[in-house]
């Protein structure tokens, strides 16, 4: 049987209604904001991981980038120079894990050995890289390099020259010690502490980079940051076992003709005036994607871009579950990710 509602009982569907609608457009305009500030803007961008696997050999040469793993993007490269070895080994340092990892030593000064991943899918202006290095001695003279950059230096023409130009962010360690690429050279200037970074430690490193013509904003763990436009932010820990990465180089620069450039290559390099298994960079567990941490999500608090933090401090969240709760923040700034 058809009915028909009564005048009041319509005004009062009517009335809740427009309450709804008000309520819903109060929240997505109070939400909108904040949603936007808490979305970089390379939330979409790939990531991918790269071990040297869990072959049973325990010393395995590398002539050719057949004899390695294939990358989940990208193209691996190898070079090895007079002189000089590659080769994966099982379980080899174990202090760097249980599986395989690859091993480069020196060649003479003027034939570098060198292993790279060149050319990643998609890449942005953004870079988020971690790797493990354990070295066992540098010959005064010989020098380990790890690089990040866009060029043919870490593909087609892997010498391992060093050439500023194709290189956005570096790591080189010699026996004076390690020193971090500024954009220009080579420094322990403004950087926190390189005392850790020796020989036959675990060195834990994640650089995270910024080639776009705007700061940006990203966390780890519960700290946020901003990395400046064509700047690089190097971060550290040393020993096996899990740890938390300080930072321990802030803003330092890539090289001019990188500083915009969209980075998708990685390189490991071992050079010097002398040669042999005394002299070996070891690597493994590389990680690397074209984007930056995610900004986190604090519960109970708000994103403020104007600070760079996350606050409840003039925050008034409602217990009620009525429509007509209120959920605000007076004076949240946002900020362009």
């Amino acid at each position: 049987m058809k009915t028909t509602a009564s005048p009041s009982a319509k005004k009062n569907n009517s009335a809740a209604f427009q309450n709804f609608l008000r309520n819903a457009a109060a929240i997505t305009l109070f939400a909108a904001p904040y949603i936007a500030s808490m979305t970089p803007t390379t939330a979409h961008a790939d990531s991918w991981t790269y071990d040297f696997g869990s072959g049973t050999t325990a010393s395995a040469a590398v002539t050719t980038s057949a004899n390695l793993p294939t990358p989940t993007s990208g193209t691996a490269y190898v070079r090895v120079g007079t002189a000089g070895s590659i080769s994966l080994n099982n379980p080899g340092d174990t202090a760097l894990g249980t599986l395989g990892e690859i091993n480069l030593t020196t060649a003479t000064s003027a034939s570098a050995t060198a292993f790279a991943i060149a050319d990643w899918a998609n890449p942005t202006k953004y870079f988020d890289v971690s790797f493990q290095l354990s070295y066992t001695g540098v010959a005064s003279g010989a020098f380990f390099y790890a690089t990040l950059g866009d060029g043919t230096n870490y593909s087609t023409n892997l010498s391992g020259a060093f050439t500023n130009a194709q290189t956005a962010a570096g790591i080189r360690l010699s026996s004076a010690g390690a020193l971090l690429y500024n954009g220009t050279a080579f420094t322990t200037t403004n950087v926190s502490s390189t005392g850790s970074m020796t020989a036959n430690t675990v060195l834990n490193f994640r650089l995270i980079g910024n080639t776009s013509t705007a700061s940006m904003n990203y966390s780890l763990g519960s700290s946020t940051y901003a990395v400046g436009a064509g700047k690089v932010d190097y971060f550290f820990y040393a020993g096996s076992a899990s740890g938390n990465y300080s930072l321990v180089a802030d803003d330092f620069g890539a090289n001019s003709a990188q500083s915009t450039s969209s980075i998708d290559s990685i390189g490991f390099y071992a050079l010097g005036v002398s040669a042999g298994a005394s002299n070996s960079l070891k690597v493994d567990n590389i990680a690397y994607s074209g984007s930056l941490p995610a900004l986190g999500v604090s519960a109970g608090s708000f994103y403020n871009g104007g600070t760079g933090t996350w606050s409840s401090t003039s925050a008034n969240f409602s217990t009620s579950a009525a429509l007509g709760g209120s959920l605000t923040q007076d004076s949240a700034s946002t900020s362009a990710l």
